[in-house]
């Protein structure tokens, strides 16, 4: 019985932020960090949140946030993923008949 060949990808990790959930339960930016995706994309400590999309755990999902600026309402969205990556092991299937092989 054959094995998959092995592959090394590198994926993005998530970029380290301040509690999401609390930001969220309190409806107020929270641990902007200078320099972060979020704050090149326009957030800062102290905007309301009126809503929010937000995949957990995923970096390549963009996050969006609906946020109340000087009595405006405007969106914000980056994607949570750092600039550090990390090697990690990938399988592929050689061809279609290979998956059967492997049971």
């Amino acid at each position: 019985m054959g094995t998959a060949p092995e592959a090394l990808a590198l994926r993005y990790t998530i970029e380290r932020r301040a509690d999401d959930s609390l930001a969220l339960r309190v409806r107020s930016v929270q641990g902007v960090r200078a320099g972060s995706a979020a704050a090149r994309a326009g957030l800062r400590d102290g905007l309301t949140i009126r809503g929010a999309s937000v995949y957990r755990g995923d970096p390549t999902r963009p996050i969006e946030l609906r946020v109340m600026d000087d009595r405006t309402e405007r969106r914000v969205s980056w994607l949570p993923a750092s600039d550090e990556t990390v090697a990690v092991q990938e399988l592929a299937i050689a061809r279609a008949g290979c998956l059967a092989a492997l049971r």
